[in-house]
């Protein structure tokens, strides 16, 4: 395999920053003592990233 197209990199790139986004997110709704509101809030942000 040689190296990918250039056009597919940033794509790589974008996927990479979403992951990562989308683990702080959830290690933020996994944390304790949080009220119904903030998991609510987050619940709703990793939706939006999802869609």
């Amino acid at each position: 395999m040689g190296r990918p197209r250039p056009a597919t990199e940033p794509r790589r790139q974008a996927a990479g920053w979403q992951r990562e986004l989308q683990g702080k997110e959830i290690r933020a709704a996994l944390r304790p003592g949080m009220t119904e509101a903030e998991i609510q809030a987050a619940a709703e942000r990793l939706l939006d990233l999802a869609a």
